[in-house]
């Protein structure tokens, strides 16, 4: 009886560990297919022409719902330093540095002028703690698919019927 409880043990702990092996190898995967579509991106651009992200700061104003045509400002408004909060700054080797209310973040850009997609990364964050909309602003750039910009305004576009609108910096 105790062979057979140690067996099963085994067998679970085998288990377990294959799982956390799978796991993390398509953690490391993810990571890759991440980065290649990021180099795809900012290979294609070098063939097309389009108005360039490099060295430009743009500071968010907030997430546009198309359809009712509504501004939706991220909180807090009435913050002595709210002009530094959710900011984005693109570096002109596809990577871009940002802030949020208290936290800094970093990561990768690739951009197809052709088509307008980007893929937008958050490679890393001091994640000291998301206070207020930092969490929504964090996830919603990781889901960005599309841009354009017009004037001194960038869109990015993180569904079909909403996007993020912002003010470039002067």
């Amino acid at each position: 009886m105790n062979a057979m409880r140690k067996n099963r043990e085994k067998k679970i702990t085998v288990a377990i560990l294959c799982t956390v092996l799978v796991g993390l190898f398509a953690i490391s995967g993810c990571d890759k297919l991440q980065r290649l579509h990021v180099d795809e991106l900012t290979e294609a651009c070098k063939n097309h022409t389009c108005i360039p992200l490099e060295n430009t700061q743009w500071k968010l104003l907030g997430i546009v719902d198309k359809k009712a045509n509504i501004l939706t400002e991220f909180e807090p408004k009435d913050w002595d330093s709210y002009d530094n909060m959710y900011t984005l700054s693109f570096d002109t080797d596809s990577t871009f540095v940002g802030q949020g209310v208290i936290n800094w973040l970093r990561g990768e850009y690739g951009i197809d002028c052709k088509t307008k997609n980007i893929h937008i990364l958050v490679v890393t964050s001091t994640f000291a703690n998301v206070l207020f909309d930092e969490g929504l602003y964090l996830e919603l750039l990781n889901n960005v698919y599309s841009f354009s910009v017009k004037k001194d305004e960038l869109l990015l576009y993180f569904n079909k019927s909403n996007y993020m609108l912002f003010k470039l910096k002067q």
